[in-house]
């Protein structure tokens, strides 16, 4: 609803993300001038969400700029710089120092030591981004698939998209026997993101993904004259590495080197948010900010997800499909957000039961 979109854009992101998100959405020339203005313009975009048509803007997203914020961002954006000078608000960032250097190590002692080429650094905590070295040399070890894609922001001169739907999967233009399909997300009748995505072991030369945008623009979407403004690619693993045992009581992994990716689905904007706000209360309470993360049964059904996806990689325009068709939406993104109960999870479960779930299942235990 209205109220959680307001509450996630206030509460729940770090400030790499939304910078990214606002950069993107306001075509921004300079990120350090970005950053002056992160906190001014929450106030005003917050204030605006209640009248804004939000109904499909918090759906998954697979951009790795967030492409549903920035669906919000764009009219919001436009409106807060036409009305910047009336707009007075007092911000932190002075108490704020930005530090742009390679960190080559990262050492626990009574304290933790974060060196680069230039200096080091020292910290009671410190969150680390970075993915661990094992999991590139353990690639065979664990369940693992790429969510790689390419997408083209376009422009028409006419009106060609219905800015109040999306879509989500469209599995109609398929690359051989693997799970790929369409992403489409417009800004408005004349302009969207149109993305191809894959979820497999391999991944393809960048010209492959043109090439299948051009054919769903041209055969499905109907659309033979536009301007691409701009383009975005994107990997984001989803494995069955155990990333929260990279967790200490000194160092906290976050983001994809913490594991904060759905490894079944790429889902993360939501689960992101959740992870930051158990931080959050932990840090308040003086206790280990890694505590509570992670849930276990999900861990597991996200196992038997994944090994499907690997085995019979073509099914996975089946899996969605029954999925989507079997569950309603509130169960579907309990589900995605790890909030479902034990009933929901059944019906889940069942709607996907087939052989290939019974031999995954065996084969994670």
């Amino acid at each position: 609803g209205d109220q959680s979109v307001k509450l996630g854009l206030t509460d729940g992101l770090v400030g790499g993300a939304i910078n990214a998100a606002l950069s993107t959405a306001l075509n921004w020339p300079d990120p350090t001038k970005l950053l002056e203005i992160t906190s001014e313009i929450l106030l005003p975009i917050s204030l605006a969400l209640p009248f804004w048509p939000v109904k499909s803007a918090m759906a998954t997203g697979s951009g790795s700029t967030c492409p549903e914020l920035i669906f919000i961002l764009r009219s919001c954006a436009k409106t807060w710089v036409a009305n910047k000078e009336k707009i007075k608000i007092k911000t932190l960032w002075n108490n704020f120092k930005f530090i742009v250097e390679k960190v080559k190590d990262v050492v626990e002692n009574n304290v933790v030591h974060v060196k680069t080429p230039e200096n080091t650094y020292t910290a009671t905590h410190v969150f680390d981004s970075r993915i661990p070295a094992d999991f590139y040399k353990a690639s065979n070890t664990y369940t693992t698939l790429i969510q790689h894609f390419k997408g083209w922001v376009i422009s028409t001169k006419k009106d060609s998209f219905n800015d109040d739907e999306f879509t989500m999967m469209d599995y109609r233009l398929k690359d051989g026997n693997q799970t790929t399909f369409m992403y489409v997300l417009p800004f408005s009748k004349t302009e969207a993101l149109v993305e191809f995505t894959y979820f497999t072991e391999q991944l393809v030369d960048e010209t492959t993904y043109d090439t299948y945008i051009k054919q769903y623009l041209k055969e499905y979407l109907k659309i033979f004259e536009y301007n691409i403004i701009e383009t975005e690619t994107g990997q984001i693993p989803m494995s069955t590495f155990p990333f929260y045992k990279y967790n200490t009581t000194k160092v906290t992994k976050i983001g994809t080197a913490g594991g904060w990716v759905k490894s079944s689905s790429g889902y993360s904007f939501k689960i992101t948010q959740k992870k930051v706000e158990i931080l959050i209360k932990n840090l308040k309470a003086n206790q280990t900010p890694s505590k509570g993360l992670f849930k276990s049964k999900y861990k597991f059904y996200d196992k038997v997800f994944l090994q499907v996806l690997k085995d019979e990689n073509y099914k996975g325009e089946w899996i969605f499909q029954e999925y989507y068709r079997k569950n309603n939406s509130a169960t579907m993104f309990r589900f995605l957000d790890e909030e479902s109960n034990l009933l929901e999870d059944i019906k889940v479960m069942l709607s996907l039961f087939s052989f290939s779930f019974i031999k995954a299942f065996f084969k994670t235990l």
